[in-house]
C-alpha cells in the first residue's frame, strides 16, 4: 500500500470525525479518532480534534492539554494554535472552534511537495 493511499484514508477519517463532532456524535467521533490515531499517532489533526471533543463536553483542561499536544507536534498547525488562543482568552464566544478541515499538517505539506 502506497503512502498516498494511507494519506487519503487518513484524511477521510479525519473529515468524518469532524462531521461527527459537528453533530455532537461523540461516540462516532471517538471511533474515527481512534482509527486516525492508529494510522498516525503524531498527527496534530488528531490531537486538535480530541481537544475539540473535550471542549464540546466542557472538559476544558483536557481540551487545552490536547490543543497543546497538537501544537507541540506541529508548531505550524494553525487550527490548534487558534483553539489554544481562543480557549485561553475570554473572547472565545466570538471565535468559532477551528476544526482544521482541509488544513494539512507540516508533514503532509512536505510530503505532497515531493
Amino acid at each position: 500500500m502506497g503512502m498516498s493511499e494511507t494519506q487519503v484514508s487518513f484524511q477521510e477519517i479525519v473529515e468524518r470525525a469532524i462531521q461527527y463532532l459537528k453533530t455532537a456524535d461523540f461516540q462516532g467521533a471517538k471511533e474515527q479518532l481512534q482509527l486516525a490515531f492508529a494510522l498516525d499517532m503524531n498527527a496534530p489533526q488528531v490531537h486538535n480534534l480530541i481537544g475539540i471533543m473535550f471542549e464540546l463536553k466542557h472538559e476544558e483542561s483536557l481540551a487545552m492539554r490536547h490543543y497543546r499536544a497538537s501544537a507541540t507536534l506541529d508548531g505550524t498547525y494553525r487550527p490548534a494554535l487558534e483553539n489554544l488562543y481562543r480557549l485561553g482568552t475570554s473572547d472565545r464566544k466570538r471565535k468559532a472552534i477551528d476544526y482544521g478541515s482541509g488544513y494539512e499538517s507540516l508533514t503532509q505539506r512536505v510530503n505532497s511537495n515531493r
